[in-house]
């Protein structure tokens, strides 16, 4: 929560509560009431128009569709309020609600702190100065008011001012008949901030779930949808369908616009709100909560909503006040989105425990994703769900285990106890290596296995005397190294012996040829292999396809501890000191960074991908879209095959060869072509064409 520099306090933008006190003094004490001058009023007036608001483009958005909501809800109108931001700037408010007679529209729009709705809680506004918001963006704008058969067109402007700052004027313009009713608030809109207009527009329409529709430019977005309505202890908890944030809000080249993602709250788009205004992410106002890493998923946004007058806020209506009520009122809050949300997971919390730890199981195949805990519209991360005990620990399951474990009936049981088999790693320094082995074994054997790795720099939860009887009520549990594990027929060469290996400098533990080579395949999306024979097969293959340097790269061995491949280098970042495991990955068929096979490979791909790259960059130059010079059929036939494209490619080398249009030439392939070449005439580009060609 923050704070405003101005705090003018209503509980919650409703009944205007004013508390008077009885003064008790002598009869014969001098006095006079406090109050303003002339300049003093004007300079309040300025300080209101122009000082409360810290986004003004926000509050002008916010104040004018909350105000035509208002007259909605008041009305009774089934109809949708319009709000726009046209194609030549103009940003407009529209309500169809009764409209507003003169004295209504100058009351209203004139007068600071006068408000219809300063009686009632049924209302989102009451401060009475959200009607002039206006003027905290621009100097003038207009109300177009039917009511009473007459369309009349007044505009608020801004200046004189005897006091040394502007003063606000209403000018009535004229007025027409109209069968219409309602208010339309306009204004037009500054060229440079049409983009952030329309950002603020979509952010107010994304967390709405009133009957509003948005239109900007050509889009225009309906209603959100709602797909669940829940009241619980006078608090109303929605879930809406929103707006795609990757079509409708400016991508930086790095995603989502991060000024925007921070605004929007994407990666926890849950929100407090009171009437259709959003008061922030729940995140934030409930710091340190049971769900801080709750969320939604994507294409959902959740609010929970306050009734109007139960929060104390600012004047601005951009912040929830650092109040003890708020406080107090905020803990309930968060106890009844809590118990909200409880009830969304059932599926995860009346599950027994080998049920739970399978539940968990089955998710993304990222291994990074499988601990995140999804329901119908909702996810969350494993401790705000289960606690740091059982949370944790299905955390390493989901982790480590089987990467296609999606029931209880699919993990292996123990033939004695016919319970579910747990398989722990009991040494920390080798534990990497112990669980390759035995996700290696389950690929290999097709059995899966609930598996647990010791943490390495702390107390893991199995070594928790009680927790780990509660998992041996349910489970039966073994160590890694106890599995029956497969020998390799005789004679075929093996290296038995785990050696370290390092990856990009960091030890990622101890390996022998198979395992290592089977967890290089999964890295890249290939099976892995069940013994000796099977991997020598499968490299065998993998070299007949080799023609990309990610190909040669996956079977070459690192020839330093800390390399760092580029993404079209010829060697993977896997370093091997051990020379018994040098020889064992080569008896496979791995390449070693450096040998006289692998350079001859990695030139020969190079030179293959080179050659491709200057063919696709000349043709694609000499038939770009702006190149004038060249005929749409022209384009086609160069286009058309690598055959073509070939022949092209060696007639413009060869007139460069013999200084024909080298200049030409030179800016082509330098990137810095387009100002002469486009200027290539016909009968230069006819000599390029039809000189005699060298195929070999």
């Amino acid at each position: 929560m923050t704070h405003t520099p101005f705090l003018l306090y209503n509980p919650l933008n409703m009944k205007t509560a004013v508390k008077t006190t009885n003064i008790i003094a002598s009869d014969n004490l001098e006095s006079s009431v406090m109050g303003m001058d002339a300049a003093g009023m004007d300079m309040a007036t300025f300080f209101f128009r122009d000082k409360i608001y810290n986004n003004k483009i926000e509050a002008v958005v916010r104040e004018y569709v909350c105000n035509a909501i208002d007259e909605h809800k008041k009305f009774g109108i089934d109809k949708a309020v319009d709000y726009t931001l046209t194609a030549d700037n103009i940003f407009s408010v529209r309500d169809y609600a009764g409209g507003l007679s003169e004295d209504g529209v100058r009351k209203i729009f004139g007068m600071y702190f006068r408000s219809t709705k300063s009686g009632s809680n049924e209302s989102i506004g009451g401060f009475g100065v959200g009607s002039k918001a206006g003027h905290a963006y621009t100097d003038s704008f207009n109300i177009l008011s039917h009511h009473d058969g007459q369309a009349t067109t007044y505009v608020c402007s801004l200046g004189g001012g005897d006091n040394g700052v502007p003063v606000g004027h209403i000018y009535k313009m004229g007025s027409v008949p109209t069968k219409e009713t309602g208010v339309e608030i306009s204004l037009t809109v500054k060229d440079d901030d049409c983009k952030e207009f329309g950002n603020e527009m979509k952010m107010f329409h994304m967390k709405s779930h009133g009957n509003i529709r948005l239109s900007v430019g050509d889009n225009v977005f309906e209603r959100n949808k709602i797909v669940c309505h829940v009241e619980k202890d006078g608090l109303i908890i929605r879930v809406c369908e929103s707006m795609d944030l990757a079509d409708n809000f400016p991508n930086t080249g790095h995603g989502i616009n991060y000024s925007l993602r921070a605004r929007t709250k994407v990666t926890q788009p849950i929100h407090i709100k009171m009437g259709d205004v959003s008061y922030g992410d729940l995140k934030t106002q409930l710091s340190g909560s049971a769900f801080q890493e709750f969320a939604t998923k994507e294409g959902f946004i959740a609010s929970i909503e306050c009734p109007i007058g139960s929060l104390n806020i600012p004047v601005s209506r951009e912040s929830i006040s650092d109040t003890k009520p708020n406080e107090k009122y905020l803990a309930k809050v968060k106890d009844v989105f809590h118990a909200f949300l409880q009830e969304q997971f059932k599926d995860y919390t009346e599950l027994s425990m080998p049920e739970l730890l399978a539940k968990v199981c089955n998710g993304d195949k990222a291994k990074e994703m499988r601990s995140v805990l999804k329901a119908e519209f909702f996810t969350c991360g494993w401790k705000n769900l289960l606690g740091d005990n059982l949370g944790g620990f299905a955390n390493n399951i989901a982790t480590y285990s089987h990467q296609e474990v999606k029931k209880l009936s699919e993990v292996e049981h123990d033939k004695k106890s016919g319970k579910p088999i747990i398989v722990e790693t009991v040494n920390k320094k080798s534990a990497d290596y112990w669980i390759d082995k035995v996700n290696n074994f389950a690929e290999a054997t097709k059995k899966k296995y609930f598996v647990y790795l010791i943490p390495k720099w702390r107390k893991g939860y199995m070594e928790d005397p009680a927790f780990r009887a509660e998992l041996e009520k349910d489970f039966t549990i073994i160590e890694a190294k106890k599995l029956p594990y497969p020998r390799s027929k005789s004679g075929v060469k093996k290296s038995n012996s785990a050696n370290v290996v390092w990856l990009r400098g960091s030890n990622v533990g101890l390996f022998d040829s198979l395992t290592l080579h089977n967890r290089i395949m999964k890295e890249n999306g290939h099976k892995v292999a069940a013994g000796i024979e099977d991997a020598q097969k499968q490299i065998k293959k993998l070299k007949k396809n080799m023609t990309e340097p990610a190909d040669l790269a996956m079977l070459t061995l690192a020839g330093r501890k800390t390399v760092y491949s580029s993404y079209n280098s010829c060697c993977s970042n896997y370093f091997v000191n051990a020379k018994a495991l040098k020889e064992g990955m080569k008896d496979l068929g791995y390449y070693a960074e450096g040998d006289a096979e692998w350079s001859k490979l990695s030139n020969k791909i190079a030179t293959a991908i080179d050659t491709k790259q200057k063919t696709d960059r000349v043709c694609t130059i000499m038939a770009h879209e702006d190149g004038k010079y060249l005929s749409d059929k022209t384009k086609e036939l160069i286009m058309l095959s690598d055959r073509n494209k070939t022949r092209w490619t060696k007639a413009v080398e060869q007139a460069k060869e013999r200084n024909v249009l080298s200049k030409l030439v030179l800016e082509q392939i330098n990137s810095s072509w387009y100002s002469q070449f486009r200027h290539m005439t016909r009968k230069d580009l006819r000599f390029i064409l039809t000189s005699p060609i060298e195929t070999k």
